[in-house]
């Protein structure tokens, strides 16, 4: 899993460079927050602010061909990976997550695309003797090391998409909450509210997303 597997990036160039080597990553950040504070601030280094572009760009690509930024030196830059899969899982306190907002990252679509859990409760500490790790969880880590969206890295084909069925009811049901949602953003719009316009805009997909899942 190590190879899937990273804690943290230090730019945009970094993300793309583990994912020509491996094209399925998972990236997971303690205190998220304040990272997300730092790279979308307006006086971030240029480091810091490559990245959050590229993260959006990487969310609408896991079916097609990303391609990186060119660059003067040919070796660094214009890196083509087929079917990327980014994922990036954080925690936080709550605080610190929306302290991280401004209203270029809640209008931009950044914000949006992310889905988020809020805990109500502040849960006490338990303190248990160390159990053997699950036969299941295990099975589902070692599923997970082997899925392979594509050949892999660079130059390859497109991996065929796979199709998921779904009931008549279910597609009703797809239907209605997706026209409940088409409502909502028009009805931001109407009222100039751009921040909760770009918020509802992608509720839908993560309602689909959740059925997969």
């Amino acid at each position: 899993m190590r190879d899937r597997w990273i804690e943290g990036a230090a730019s945009a160039s970094a993300i793309i460079n583990q994912l020509v080597v491996n094209n399925v990553c998972l990236m997971t950040k303690d205190e998220i927050g304040e990272w997300l504070s730092i790279i979308s601030d307006r006086n971030a280094g240029s480091w810091d602010k490559s990245i959050l572009p590229t993260l959006m760009e990487l969310y609408s690509s896991p079916d097609t061909v990303f391609a990186s930024t060119a660059r003067a030196d040919v070796t660094l830059g214009n890196k083509m990976i087929m079917n990327p899969h980014f994922i990036l899982v954080g925690s936080t306190v709550p605080e610190s997550y929306f302290r991280s907002m401004n209203t270029e990252s809640l209008t931009n679509g950044f914000l949006s695309r992310l889905e988020v859990f809020v805990s109500e409760e502040m849960p006490r500490k338990v303190r248990k003797a160390k159990l053997p790790i699950p036969e299941s969880l295990i099975q589902h880590a070692e599923a997970w090391k082997g899925f392979d969206p594509s050949p892999g890295g660079e130059g390859v084909d497109l991996a065929a998409c796979m199709t998921v069925p779904v009931t008549a009811d279910a597609e009703a049901l797809i239907q209605e909450y997706e026209s409940r949602f088409e409502d909502t953003v028009a009805h931001m719009h109407q009222i100039g509210n751009a921040p909760a316009r770009t918020m509802w805009a992608r509720t839908g997909q993560h309602a689909n997303t959740f059925v997969l899942t």
